[in-house]
């Protein structure tokens, strides 16, 4: 998870990247 973080903190910079990371967030959520 902290990988992760990590990957998330560094994309959440862009636009693009934080609709990304809710794409990667709700299929952690559903798996």
């Amino acid at each position: 998870m902290q990988v992760l973080d990590m990957f998330v903190v560094i994309f959440a910079r862009n636009e693009k990247g934080k609709q990304i990371i809710n794409m990667i967030v709700l299929a952690s959520y559903f798996e």
